[in-house]
């Protein structure tokens, strides 16, 4: 486990014409990739606010096969809480306030040691947390 991916990364998958490079990157690393509690609520969100039809059952069906089967999915618990309530204080003391979401991934990726993987590096950036963007860079 090296990776934390972000929404952006895990549902690049599902898009018409998908970024051949984040395919590439995302089957050279499958063993080592990991989503969040947040990361999977992000994602049935988005499955589950699709109208009804073909393509959300198509979206249900590769939610339950690919992501609740395959994907590591991090829970959110005490310890992770911690992380996310200290580095929160010591970013508002330098003026930073990261959207709520994003810094409890942050804090997962912080407490597991873990690069976060995101399109959205603005997101991530001055948290205190590595990031790589696959739609850019090639590891």
């Amino acid at each position: 486990m090296k990776y934390l991916i972000d929404t952006n990364v895990v549902t690049e998958v599902m898009k018409p014409t998908p970024d051949q490079k984040v395919i590439q990157w995302l089957d050279e690393n499958e063993d080592d990739l990991v989503i969040d509690a947040i990361i999977l609520g992000e994602i049935y969100s988005g499955v589950k606010g699709k109208a009804e039809g073909r393509k959300r059952q198509l979206l249900e069906e590769w939610f339950r096969d690919y992501i609740v089967t395959d994907l590591p999915c991090l829970s959110w618990d005490s310890e992770t809480s911690l992380v996310w309530g200290e580095m929160i204080a010591d970013l508002k003391k330098i003026g930073l306030n990261p959207t709520v979401k994003d810094s409890m991934i942050a804090a997962t990726a912080k407490r597991y040691g873990l690069v976060v993987v995101t399109r959205n590096v603005k997101d991530f950036t001055g948290v205190g947390v590595e990031i790589f963007n696959p739609f850019e860079d090639l590891r």
